[in-house]
């Protein structure tokens, strides 16, 4: 899980910057959306791929249709 600051998010970090071109300023937004869906899936005891569909579902409960609709 990404519970800290390591070596490993921090290559993350650099790929959502320099590959995935995302603005630094955004990119403590896309950590914390893995973060919730990682304690998604853990906590409805899913695989990540099985997870994906009923997180968005989650997801639109919780935030308007509009945001989630850009995560697909």
């Amino acid at each position: 899980m990404l519970q800290k600051k390591n070596s490993r998010n921090m290559s993350f970090e650099k790929f959502l910057g320099h590959t995935a071109n995302i603005p630094s300023n955004r990119i403590p937004y896309y950590i914390g959306c893995i973060k919730h869906f990682e304690k998604y899936f853990s906590k409805h005891g899913l695989e990540e791929k099985e997870a994906f569909d009923p997180f968005l579902l989650d997801l639109q409960r919780q935030f308007e249709g509009r945001q989630v609709d850009k995560v697909k």
